[in-house]
């Protein structure tokens, strides 16, 4: 028997008295099983209430943004990936190019823009960290901004 089995055993014989001396992980087993038990009731019910949602506009709507943004990641040229993202954050020590602002100081990680703006070019030289709100600045007057980081920043 494992765990979760266990433990639901155990909340099976508990009352909710008893339950508040479980233990954190007995407490999240807990909670998984009587998900899992919702899921399975309420499958086919699910099922009909995605098929009627994705006719409606609302759904519609949803559905072509889910495709836009799968189809905006596959423009990105070979060896675009995490690890290369990684590396570029790493390589600037974790902090906006721009701003100077850290990943730590921020609460997310930094953007990885790409200088030319070209998104097949992912040679190193080419890839700068930054965080949202001066990524979001560089969508206007592309050209002032990749003369500028061309110009400015050492590599």
């Amino acid at each position: 028997m494992n765990i979760q089995e266990e433990v639901a055993l155990i909340c099976l014989s508990h009352n909710l008295a008893q339950k508040a001396v479980m233990t954190e992980e007995e407490k999240k087993a807990s909670r998984q099983i009587a998900c899992k038990r919702w899921y399975d009731q309420n499958r086919d019910e699910k099922r009909e209430y995605s098929k009627a949602y994705r006719k409606t506009e609302k759904g519609k709507a949803a559905i072509y943004r889910t495709i836009k943004k799968q189809e905006a990641k596959k423009g990105y040229g070979s060896g675009w990936d995490e690890k290369l993202k990684s590396k570029i954050r790493k390589r600037d020590g974790y902090k906006c190019r721009e701003c100077g602002f850290s990943q730590n100081e921020l609460g997310y990680k930094l953007s990885v823009h790409h200088i030319d703006y070209d998104k097949n070019n992912n040679i190193e030289e080419n890839l700068i960290s930054l965080c949202k709100t001066c990524h979001s600045q560089t969508n206007f007057s592309r050209e002032d901004w990749t003369k500028y980081y061309k110009e400015a920043l050492p590599f």
